[in-house]
């Protein structure tokens, strides 16, 4: 075997000399510059500990083609830092900036996962980690209905407006779909009018457009239409007793749904019942005597609610006030009340004896319930239910107490949504019935999970109520599981690990939420009748903690090093792992310059391996014929960050 050599010149010599001195002298920058390098490793380790996140403003789920945004890739704890951050769509980074700030103009490819990088400007070796994703979804195609009311109901019409936002209307041919069934297509018209409108056209509506001059295709995101039945109009009073000789307020009420004008009629036992004229709106107020009634009336073709069930009967001797005092209270003296608790109104009228009196509360002069019964109650209370309550009674219609003094009522936000599982523990054997509760400022609520094999599900209906549990009985998979919200919000997650009980196995009890660093931390080990066993061997990162058996591991303090996988075995049996998680406050972190004696004798090491590699990476570099500008780009571009 003939052995081959490379030839070695004086340019050859000159160009390894060369590339030894400029690693040498990143190597002696390393040892005497080691305070230096420690002090900024703590600062990378905290800025890789803090939580980096994107937020977006404004805060839409879908942006359309043409708008504005800004992107802000915030970093926890460090608010008074100026920074230059890195940007990322969908794994590849596509945007530096000199602040935290991106502000641009979207497009469709704008579309995509986001994340974020920064580095201090003044110490390019603090870096933070990449934030979690962000995802932003933008659509040029746009559907609006005509009118926008929030509710049609059947004999209306609504119109359907396609607007494709390039090009002019008749370069598209247009389809409408509801609920992804499609209902119109190879439209020539961007418009679409449904009339008359039936309970059975309320779904989700979308509209797609197809360019007649090529394969583009362009669809909207989808619009709700809700269609509800012929609504009835609903008289009242006003609040205020009218004296002999005054007038009276009435009003009509529709469900706010938009577009309502009003007709009113009246009638006496003598005349027949006409319409009053020129009035038009909700509330009129009213001095002569008769018999009243309303109805609603909106859109081009004067559609037209019901006629009110009640009748308003006024005479000139309109109303005789009863001498007994009436006082409103609330049923607790809870010194707050937060949205979705429930909240009793009760109206006393002292010396009312046993009449049966009619009841009328209202919030802020506007009366919200009329009854027999003498409580109003409020549930799932919103914020929008705080105000100044009163009451009063009525015998009938020409006599009632006066108005009590009104009692204030206050609701609070309640803190953000969270999710609470009952055992409180993360593994389960797969006939365990494990409840999950929703918990926050919502009406309406989604329980998510991913399996273990990556599905994802959505395992409850989605006007889920706040309080009410989901129970799920005969487990098939675990997961990982979180709350969603109506308004778009998300509760913690926690993970769920089955253990198949067709045999006699044992599971770890550990917590299912992370646990602060310093508190107490107890992990058990118990069987499918859920007894505490004894003699327990317990393991960490399938590392055996304990060489006697026991009933319970016990952490007195945990900190970070006791996160990892843990696992009980008990004659025999092992339960699954399950994750522990420790949570450290930035502040806790021990400084690693006080164990500089230590880094160095890492350092001096790695370092003298790292430069044996680097003289064979620049003499190979150069034996293959590289010129002596392409070795100084890649030590620039490749080795170099391993310094920083």
């Amino acid at each position: 075997m003939v052995k081959k050599f490379f030839p070695i010149s004086l340019k050859n010599v000159s160009e390894l000399i060369l590339c030894i001195l400029i690693i040498a002298v990143n190597f002696i920058a390393v040892l005497t510059l080691g305070g230096v390098h420690l002090t900024q490793s703590a600062v990378k380790l905290s800025l890789l500990l803090s939580q980096v996140f994107v937020t977006q403003q404004p805060n839409w789920t879908h942006i359309f083609s043409g708008e504005s945004i800004t992107l802000t890739c915030e970093v926890q704890g460090g608010e008074t830092t100026e920074w230059m951050c890195g940007w990322r769509r969908s794994g590849s980074i596509i945007h530096w900036t000199d602040s935290k700030d991106w502000t641009f103009i979207v497009s469709e490819s704008s579309s995509g996962n986001y994340m974020c990088q920064c580095r201090s400007r003044d110490d390019w070796y603090s870096t933070t980690q990449w934030s979690e994703t962000i995802r932003l979804s933008v659509s040029s195609a746009i559907l609006t209905i005509d009118p926008n009311w929030s509710t049609f109901h059947p004999g209306e019409r609504v119109t359907f407006i396609c607007d494709m936002n390039e090009g002019k209307d008749t370069d598209w041919e247009y389809e409408i779909k509801r609920n992804r069934e499609q209902i119109l297509h190879s439209n020539p018209h961007k418009s679409f009018t449904l009339l008359p409108i039936q309970i059975d056209h309320g779904g989700e509506y979308q509209c797609c457009g197809h360019r007649k001059s090529s394969d583009d295709t362009k669809c909207s995101d989808t619009v709700s239409l809700t269609v509800t039945a012929q609504p009835r109009a609903t008289l009242t009073a006003g609040p205020t007793t009218i004296p002999v000789g005054g007038s009276v307020t009435l009003s009509c009420f529709l469900p706010p749904t938009g577009g309502w004008k009003y007709k009113w009629f009246r009638k006496t036992k003598n005349t027949p019942e006409v319409q009053l004229t020129d009035e038009e709106n909700r509330d009129i107020n009213v001095a002569q005597a008769g018999i009243y009634r309303c109805l609603g009336m909106r859109g081009n073709e004067n559609y037209h609610s019901l006629v009110s069930d009640e009748e308003y009967f006024l005479t000139r001797n309109f109303c005789v006030l009863v001498p007994f005092k009436v006082t409103v209270t609330l049923d607790h003296n809870w010194p707050r009340i937060y949205g979705g608790e429930t909240v009793t109104i009760r109206c006393e009228i002292q010396g009312g004896g046993q009449s049966n009196w009619t009841y009328e509360c209202r919030k802020n002069q506007t009366i919200e319930k009329t009854g027999t019964s003498s409580e109003y109650r409020i549930i799932k209370a919103k914020q929008s239910d705080s105000g100044e309550y009163s009451c009063r009674g009525r015998r009938d219609r020409f006599s009632s107490t006066e108005w009590s003094d009104a009692v204030s009522l206050t609701v609070y936000f309640q803190p953000g949504p969270s999710l609470k599982v009952n055992p409180e523990r993360v593994q389960h054997f797969s006939s365990d019935s494990v409840s999950f509760h929703c918990e926050g400022n919502s009406t309406a609520w989604r329980l998510m999970r991913v399996t273990e094999t990556g599905q994802h599900s959505r395992l409850n209906s989605s006007n889920w109520v706040t309080g009410q549990e989901s129970i799920i009985n005969n487990w098939s998979d675990g997961g990982i599981f979180w709350c969603e919200t109506g308004l778009g919000e998300f509760s913690n997650a926690v993970n769920i690990t089955l253990q198949n009980d067709y045999h006699d196995g044992v599971i770890l009890v550990s917590p299912v939420h992370p646990v602060t660093e310093g508190d107490p931390v107890t992990l058990s080990c118990r069987d499918k009748k859920q007894n505490l066993l004894s003699n327990v061997f317990f393991y960490h990162n399938n590392k055996l903690i304990n060489n006697d058996g026991r009933e319970e591991l016990k952490i007195s303090a945990v900190s970070k090093s006791d996160e990892g996988f843990y696992k009980c075995q008990h004659s025999g049996k092992e339960s699954p792992r399950s994750w522990m998680s420790v949570r450290v406050f930035l502040a806790n972190v021990p400084s690693p310059v006080g164990s500089s004696s230590n880094v160095l004798l890492i350092i001096g090491p790695c370092s003298g391996i790292l430069l044996i590699v680097l003289l064979f990476l620049c003499y190979y570099i150069r034996s293959k014929g590289e010129t002596f500008y392409s070795q100084h780009s890649f030590i620039q571009h490749v080795l170099m960050p391993f310094y920083f």
